[in-house]
């Protein structure tokens, strides 16, 4: 191969190092990991495969990558003038760039859960904010996934979760139950949101998911627990690092009570499927089925003129 000038119109190309740019849009922000041992297979290897990228602009000598960050980065660092480019077309508009990043790097690069809780997020504002049941179909996520990423994306700066995230003290599921269960105490308890401030609450709950005092189990019961704890349980489990918020629940009987109301819940599931299947062949049993009907009926609504009174 000779220079990137000499050979425009070949597929793969040398340029020189100081000509081709990381992608602004790729979801990995440390191209540096490993790079020790990235330089010295180069080394010793060379390329065996050239990097991708696109051309700025036509009449431009600079390219931009879409994938081989951390190649280029180790090239850099380990002085190498000229890199072996494999010329693509230019992406025609960022959303087609942001997805042919995904495309040519996923298969290829072992992301840490940030960056694809990045990518996907990004992803889904250059598609116009769509629905996520949809959006989560399109890219082959599930709708849960695509749902956590997007709402720790919104609440989170970088720098409070990416360093947790790599070391595993975080999990994506654990963030967006902390955000759900802050939300909750808002909601709840507005007061004590309010006196100490909703990032020093993020911070003190980061630390004890960090510490393990608090489980992503244990915040699934954001609701119940933020609207039957008392001020001064939430204000001593907030002070004191060493309190386990399961524990708390357990004192509060939270658990037992969310279990109960799941067994009812599924209980009426199974009467609702059943209604249909009642079949009745003599006039008792159609007598007998209007009485218990209307008995269930009343009691139906006399249970949802209760819910919707309180």
């Amino acid at each position: 191969m000779t220079s990137a000038i000499a050979q425009e119109r070949s597929l793969t190309i040398l340029v020189p190092t100081s000509n081709v740019f990381p992608n602004p849009l790729n979801p990995r922000k440390n191209d540096g990991i490993n790079t020790e041992e990235m330089q010295s297979i180069i080394n010793k290897r060379g390329w065996e495969e050239p990097l991708s990228a696109y051309k700025k602009n036509e009449d431009s000598e600079y390219y931009v990558l879409l994938s081989g960050h951390r190649r280029l980065f180790a090239a850099n660092k380990a002085g190498i003038k000229e890199v072996p480019i494999y010329v693509r077309p230019k992406p025609s508009n960022p959303i087609e760039e942001i997805e042919r990043i995904g495309s040519l790097q996923s298969g290829r690069v072992n992301w840490s859960q940030y960056e694809w809780a990045s990518y996907t997020y990004n992803l889904w504002l250059q598609w116009g904010k769509p629905a996520k049941t949809k959006f989560a179909k399109d890219i082959n996520l599930s709708v849960n996934a695509v749902t956590n990423y997007i709402l720790i994306m919104e609440y989170y700066d970088r720098n409070e979760i990416e360093g947790g995230l790599q070391r595993k003290e975080l999990t994506i599921g654990s963030l967006a139950g902390l955000v759900k269960w802050i939300r909750a105490l808002d909601n709840f308890k507005p007061s004590i949101v309010r006196g100490l401030g909703e990032d020093m609450i993020k911070r003190v709950m980061l630390e004890k998911i960090a510490n393990k005092t608090v489980t992503r189990d244990s915040l699934r019961f954001h609701n119940s627990y933020c609207k039957e704890a008392s001020i001064e349980d939430i204000k001593k489990f907030l002070r004191d690092k060493t309190i386990l918020l399961s524990d708390q629940i357990q004192f509060l009987n939270i658990q037992r009570k969310y279990n109960d109301f799941n067994g009812h819940m599924r209980s009426m599931g199974m009467l609702r499927n059943r209604i249909p299947n009642i079949k009745v062949e003599t006039q008792h049993q159609k007598e007998s089925a209007i009485e218990s009907l209307e008995t269930t009926m009343k009691e139906l609504q006399a249970k949802l003129n209760e819910l919707k009174g309180a």
